[in-house]
């Protein structure tokens, strides 16, 4: 169980002293991390006694264990482990620079480790596959879905995964070495991310990965693989780079493809004003 919810399992059966401390916990689980219980007892008005009396009750040896757990989860990319009250006394000017200045240092760095010609071989497999399944689970479903959305104004027999209510193998349990499987796994991944890609690599599926910097074995099981730099200010990672890398990608696809990806816009243009599905207008 979380270490918030054995403090929230117990919260009204505590003392005033130690309920102050669960207070500035529960607030602000990230200061966990950052601050020494002298500190954090400070911070609540309360004495460094009763933040070890409330550590132990919750059944935790000391409080530098409850901060490696705290630690762990930030690893993890666990939201509500990265709220501090540093984000809640900081200026909206200060945060905005802060943001501005790590999003730069993402892509600089992010694109500095990445191989541009693993893009072109990605691309050019992309382009001349018999089939490109786009899958994506959890936030890495909103990448998938608008790498799909891209592509496949570009070519076609294109498939984005998931479907809803379906499990991914009905739709790839016949997949071959000429058809693309691209994968977007960003954190927090989801576990048959990991299987599906270690099952289509023992079947010579070509992947390409787009991820964030922290994935590891999922890696290992892909062709090409795009690891992106997320770190955030705030509660969350930040996927700019990862959404940079996949337009970048596209692009590339795009550019590889020549006329016959011309004429296919053109006709799905010309489609789209019969049926009046843009307003050109607006």
């Amino acid at each position: 169980m979380p270490f918030d919810q054995k403090i929230r399992d117990i919260y009204k059966e505590l003392p005033n002293s130690e309920r102050a401390v669960a207070d500035v916990m529960l607030e602000f689980p990230g200061d966990i991390a950052i601050y020494t219980s002298g500190e954090l007892a400070e911070r609540a008005n309360s004495s460094n006694s009763a933040v070890t009396r409330l550590i132990k009750r919750v059944g935790y040896k000391d409080y530098r264990e409850v901060q490696r757990e705290v630690r762990e989860a930030q690893i993890q990319g666990v939201g509500i482990y990265r709220t501090t009250s540093h984000m809640h006394e900081a200026s909206p000017k200060d945060s905005f620079a802060e943001h501005l200045s790590l999003e730069m240092k993402n892509l600089q760095e992010t694109f500095a480790a990445l191989s541009n010609e693993d893009f072109t071989q990605a691309a050019t497999a992309t382009k001349r596959a018999r089939r490109v399944w786009v899958i994506g689970f959890r936030n890495g479903f909103f990448f998938a879905s608008y790498l799909r959305r891209q592509l496949i104004q570009i070519r076609p027999n294109v498939v984005l995964l998931p479907v809803g209510g379906q499990s991914i193998m009905e739709d790839l349990a016949d997949a071959t070495p000429d058809d693309v499987v691209i994968a977007i796994g960003v954190r927090r991944r989801a576990p048959i991310l990991k299987e599906a890609m270690r099952l289509l690599h023992s079947m010579d599926v070509p992947i390409v990965y787009f991820c964030d910097h922290r994935a590891v074995t999922t890696r290992n099981y892909s062709r090409w693989s795009f690891s992106c730099l997320s770190a955030g200010t705030i509660l969350y990672d930040s996927c700019t780079t990862v959404l940079s890398a996949i337009y970048f990608f596209i692009a590339e696809v795009y550019v590889q493809s020549g006329r016959p990806t011309q004429d296919r816009m053109a006709l799905i243009e010309a489609r789209v004003d019969v049926l009046n599905e843009a307003d050109n207008e607006n």
